[in-house]
């Protein structure tokens, strides 16, 4: 039974990662519900019964493929000892990490947001799962802004975090959708950056609204 696939240059790719690769793309192609561990199998070149010792079923490994989509904004969270005082700064280092990671699942989102309407309630706890160690993160860094006094402290902390997300989901869906060109991306992220930290800051006699 094999557990590893050899490449041209003789490096060894273990069959989780093929596993994790190939059901990302077939997923993506094919939707939630349709995908079959037999093709997702086949896709990354390895037994169907590889898959199942792995993964158990399915829906464990769909678990794992979304887990491994958010890794990059995970990772940056959970960098703690890397965040500063500076909103701007850290919001714009979160912003470029969260882009990057919603570029590079683009289309299981797209899968998830097709599924969504098709299942719901399914498709709502996929797409909870997935983001909560992020979003949590994200939550108490702002709780910690709010409790020494650098963000407003009539402010819901949980809808701030979801429209910053949304805002950036949004402009990564348009772009690929419509092909942007007045800009670049980066400029969308920190224009996003900008008002949301404008929006969240207290105005006070001695630091009044930033003008760019």
């Amino acid at each position: 039974m094999p557990t590893a696939i050899k490449t041209s240059r003789r490096t060894t790719i273990p069959a989780r990662e093929k596993l994790l690769r190939a059901a990302a793309v077939v997923f993506a192609r094919d939707g939630l519900q349709a995908a079959t561990t037999r093709g997702i199998a086949q896709e990354a070149g390895v037994n169907e019964v590889t898959l199942f010792r792995l993964f158990e079923t399915k829906e464990r490994l769909l678990a794992e493929v979304l887990k491994n989509e958010c890794l990059t904004q995970q990772n940056m969270m959970a960098a703690r000892t890397s965040w500063t005082t500076d909103l701007r700064k850290d919001l714009r280092a979160h912003a470029k990490a969260l882009n990057t990671a919603l570029e590079k699942g683009e289309a299981m989102i797209r899968t998830l947001i097709g599924e969504a309407r098709r299942q719901p309630a399914h498709a709502k706890e996929i797409i909870q799962n997935s983001i909560r160690p992020a979003r949590e993160g994200f939550i108490d860094y702002l709780k910690q802004a709010c409790d020494e006094g650098r963000i407003r402290a009539d402010l819901n902390l949980s809808a701030a975090v979801d429209m910053f997300t949304g805002m950036l989901l949004a402009g990564m869906l348009r772009r690929t959708s419509h092909g942007i060109t007045e800009y670049p991306a980066s400029t969308y992220l920190d224009t996003s950056v900008e008002i949301f930290v404008s929006g969240i800051t207290p105005v006070t006699p001695d630091r009044p609204r930033r003008r760019s």
